[in-house]
């Protein structure tokens, strides 16, 4: 393990020299201008289809890895102590509530029905009058903020 990460600080230090020792300086400050706009065009067109190898051959391999443990566990260890606890502890408890709702405001809930109704059916007309602006595209309102 030693000789590897001696192996790679050494190339690590000798590679940039290397490199910049090829590199043809300029001779004017044009020169130089011309050179590094080459090289931000070169970098332009090379850096969509490098990042998408790296995203490819490298994170998604890792990202499929630890999604399937994840799931592997859930599977394993914590689904069916979840299934337990939601059947017998959350869903009892949650019916109990609302047994217990219903029959403190069931009385009240069907005498004001009618006033829920109205107020559904001007609650939907405002949003039909309203959907029209609010299909704009994300994009769209981000250009509309400048």
């Amino acid at each position: 393990m030693k000789k590897y990460v001696s192996l790679f600080l050494i190339i690590s230090f000798l590679l940039p020299s290397a490199c910049f020792a090829s590199l043809d300086q300029p001779e004017t400050i044009e020169e130089g201008k011309q050179m590094m706009e080459e090289g931000a065009k070169r970098t332009i067109e090379f850096m969509p289809g490098f990042i998408r190898d790296v995203i490819k051959n490298e994170v998604l391999p890792i990202w499929e890895g630890l999604w399937s443990w994840v799931r592997n566990v859930f599977k394993k260890y914590i689904k069916d102590s979840l299934v337990n606890l939601w059947y017998n502890e959350i869903k009892p408890g949650v019916k109990s509530i609302l047994n217990s709702t219903k029959r403190i405001f069931g009385g009240e809930i069907k005498e004001r029905e009618d006033v829920f109704k109205e107020e559904f059916d001007k609650e939907k007309e405002e949003l039909k009058e309203e959907l029209p602006g609010a299909t704009k595209s994300l994009w769209q309102r981000f250009k509309d903020l400048f």
